[in-house]
């Protein structure tokens, strides 16, 4: 790879080498309120060479994203690679105003009316009688 594009792929690798860093207490802080400022995201998953991107509902529950959905393609990705990317962000002001944050991890898959489940039910105040379920015939 020539220099002109390392340069391009490092550009915030870079700057952040010689920026101010906020203490690690003080930005988890700042992290947690921008996540509970808001609740939709855009997730990223992926399966072989089938890269989706959807726009989603989240609720941040004990330190964790959960995600309720009907279904659809972002699932061929959960289901084939467990490795995610959610990018939350404020709304376009402006070059360079723009602020916002992505965030990689790992996901899984909550059964059905699990407790972990019914929790996040909880936490949305769905009752669990109200959910309708179909099945292919």
């Amino acid at each position: 790879m020539d220099n002109e594009k390392e340069q391009i792929i490092n550009y915030w690798v870079n700057k952040d080498k010689t920026s101010t860093h906020m203490e690690p207490e003080k930005l988890l802080k700042h992290i947690e309120n921008f996540i509970k400022e808001h609740n939709t995201c855009a997730l990223a998953t992926s399966a072989n060479d089938i890269v989706r991107c959807t726009p989603i509902e989240y609720n941040y529950i004990d330190g964790n994203f959960y995600l309720l959905s009907e279904g659809g393609r972002k699932f061929r990705g959960l289901y084939t690679d467990e490795n995610v990317s959610l990018a939350i962000y404020e709304s376009y002001q402006g070059f360079g105003e723009l602020a916002g944050m992505q965030i990689m991890g790992k996901a899984q898959i909550i059964e059905l009316f699990s407790d972990e489940y019914n929790k996040v039910l909880e936490c949305k105040k769905i009752q669990r009688r109200r959910l309708r379920f179909q099945t292919a015939s």
